[in-house]
């Protein structure tokens, strides 16, 4: 066999076995300022987490899934089944901690990967927590907390992108999404109000208790 035909297959073979890079998206972003319930600006190192909706669901079962979520979870957005979920709905893009000015900002998240249901144009949104100020801090029924999503590239400070996934795993896009009370801000300072509060959900075990005290006032009635 001709020499050069045996190199030429032997570094074909070699370039073949090489794992091929693959392409991730970044996410550059600024949000802000953010209020709590009782329209008191949030204070610095509030915990915030970016999140996109995997499964095209809507952000209407946060109320509940974010009960008891762990916000020391770690957070993978590579791909390869490893990523982090709030229920089985919402894929965990980034826990942040607010600055000191009230809000989220010059953030970036990079090496997105497209695979494990995340895909492009999937829903962005952002929660934020008051009265949490740590990720050692525990989330509990009753909490209240913030979530926008929806923004508009109508309301996009740095470009005209919506609020989503970017359309290409190769992008970088950038959001600047800012309450009205900053100059050139776009968003109502209404939509950075934490207005929502955490559903606590029962635990098995008193779920059966409750079921059993059922049973016992029933055999106290036909007594």
């Amino acid at each position: 066999m001709n020499k050069n035909l045996i190199i030429t297959l032997g570094i074909t073979c070699v370039s073949l076995a090489l794992p091929q890079k693959s392409e991730a998206a970044t996410l550059n972003f600024s949000l802000g300022q953010m209020w709590d319930s009782s329209n008191v600006l949030i204070p610095e190192n509030t915990v915030g987490i970016l999140v996109a909706d995997i499964t095209g669901s809507g952000f209407g079962s946060m109320e509940t899934d974010l009960f008891n979520f762990d916000l020391n979870s770690t957070i993978d957005v590579t791909g390869g089944g490893s990523q982090t979920l709030i229920g089985t709905d919402f894929e965990v893009l980034s826990i942040l901690s607010a600055d000191s000015n009230n809000a989220f900002l010059t953030r970036s998240v990079s090496g997105i990967a497209y695979d494990d249901g995340l895909g492009a144009g999937d829903n962005l949104a952002f929660i934020w927590l008051p009265g949490l100020t740590s990720t050692g801090d525990s989330i509990t029924g009753g909490q209240s907390f913030g979530l926008i999503t929806g923004l508009t590239g109508a309301q996009n400070g740095s470009g005209t992108d919506d609020f989503i996934i970017p359309g290409s795993p190769s992008d970088t896009v950038t959001f600047s999404f800012f309450s009205t009370n900053i100059g050139g801000g776009l968003v109502p300072i209404v939509d950075f109000t934490a207005d929502l509060n955490i559903a606590a959900i029962p635990e098995p075990t008193s779920i059966a208790l409750l079921g059993l005290g059922s049973v016992a006032l029933l055999l106290r009635r036909r007594r």
